[in-house]
């Protein structure tokens, strides 16, 4: 039979208060200079979606048409996408509509003809 953790055993795991004292350090970070948070989500999100467009040759099985497109325009197409996340605390709706919009256009533009 596994024994039960209780609430304080799993808070006195090494782990869990290695995580908890990260998360406190992020989150003053966050609040010191915010903008250093910001410009490392956009920076990931720009690595995680925008380098398999901009490697050549790398099929990732997308059904969009970016492959037509030239090194510099998938480039500027990405950090259209990006960096509006810079201002997503100030004007976070303004953000999501930019984003959508932007997708919406992607998605018709590249929707096969019937």
């Amino acid at each position: 039979m596994t024994p039960v953790m209780t609430e304080d055993q799993l808070w006195a795991h090494p782990q869990v208060a290695w995580l908890a004292r990260t998360g406190r350090r992020l989150r003053r970070a966050d609040q010191e200079r915010p903008w250093v948070l910001d410009v490392a989500l956009v920076l990931a999100v720009l690595l995680a979606f925008g380098l398999p467009d901009l490697l050549p040759g790398w099929d990732h099985g997308a059904n969009v048409g970016t492959a037509a497109l030239p090194l510099y325009g998938v480039g500027a197409l990405q950090l259209a996408l990006t960096l509006p996340l810079l201002w997503r605390r100030t004007r976070p709706r303004g953000t999501m509509e930019q984003r959508l919009a932007l997708r919406d256009d992607l998605v018709r533009s590249a929707a096969p003809v019937a």
